[in-house]
């Protein structure tokens, strides 16, 4: 079963741009302007629905998609951006989307 099996069309499409910005391999910073609606909507999903961990896991994808830069953190961004971060974002808000809240 896939995990995205229980999401409607938008939001699916929205993970599977982000998932192809995040797993190319010459991925560049610009590339994870597909990954924002991702975003969006793991933010939407986890405040109208979602328990701690999914509001966390959610913030935590959005800080590292849309924050962490070498703008806004100087070396230490440069660093994080060359490590990754972005795509470790995406990841975090597609497992944030796909994340059932505890009841």
């Amino acid at each position: 079963m896939r995990a995205s099996a229980g999401l409607e069309g938008a939001r699916a499409w929205a993970g599977w741009l982000a998932i192809a910005a995040a797993a190319h391999p010459l991925a560049w910073f610009h590339n994870f302007v597909l990954a924002f609606p991702l975003a969006v909507f793991a933010v939407d999903d986890a405040l109208l629905a979602g328990g701690r961990a999914k509001k966390a896991v959610a913030f935590a994808g959005v800080v590292m998609l849309a924050l962490v830069t070498r703008k806004t953190l100087g070396t230490a961004g440069a660093w994080l951006e060359l490590l990754s971060i972005k795509a470790i974002g995406a990841v975090f808000c597609a497992v944030s989307l796909v994340m059932r809240a505890k009841k």
